[in-house]
């Protein structure tokens, strides 16, 4: 059995796309998803199943929210391993005294080349601070200011890089890989 976690773009956002975990959780239930766990109420999903595509995996899920609550969401479905890389390549918590309340993850749909990266920072001037990983699948974001200030929003980074994209604090991703990690015993 393979280990994932999904994220869901645009989930009880501004009072966009809302539904209940539970009526997810539900609603997920047929799709061979087996302990299937949310986390808060912005689409979140840790699970076990022995589909190993994760766009079988992105599609389903996707096409079953559509199904059930008539919502358009796009759905990042990552590996459990990928996922805790992820967490673990993330450069400013080697700083120490780090303000972990102020780091973001933006997971990308799609993979980008470093290039696309590069141009992206050279050409804005940003009091954040940003770095692509090497799977070209997540910007880490150091949110000096915080990041409800900022406007360099998920809205940006999509219009921009022309992907869709989602957030996530550090504190959720630690919680996220935690759960998945606890799926392996």
């Amino acid at each position: 059995m393979n280990i994932y976690i999904a994220l869901l773009r645009g989930i009880n956002v501004s009072g966009k796309n809302v539904m209940k975990m539970a009526d997810l959780k539900y609603s997920l239930s047929n799709l061979n998803l087996e302990h299937l766990q949310t986390y808060v109420q912005s689409g979140n999903l840790v699970f076990r199943s022995p589909e190993e595509d994760v766009r079988i995996l992105s599609k389903a899920i996707s096409q079953e929210i559509y199904h059930e609550f008539n919502y358009q969401v796009a759905v990042k479905v990552i590996p459990q391993e990928e996922f805790h890389q992820g967490v673990l390549e993330n450069p400013f918590l080697k700083r120490p005294l780090i303000d972990t309340k102020k780091l973001y993850y933006i997971h990308l749909f799609e993979k980008i080349p470093v290039e696309d990266f590069d141009h992206l920072i050279s050409n804005y001037e940003f009091d954040e601070e940003m770095v692509l990983n090497s799977s070209g699948q997540i910007i880490y974001v150091h949110y000096k200011n915080g990041y409800g200030r900022s406007k360099l929003t998920h809205g940006f980074f999509e219009n921009k890089l022309k992907l869709k994209v989602t957030a996530r604090n550090h504190n959720t991703m630690i919680k996220l890989d935690l759960m998945a990690g606890n799926l392996l015993n």
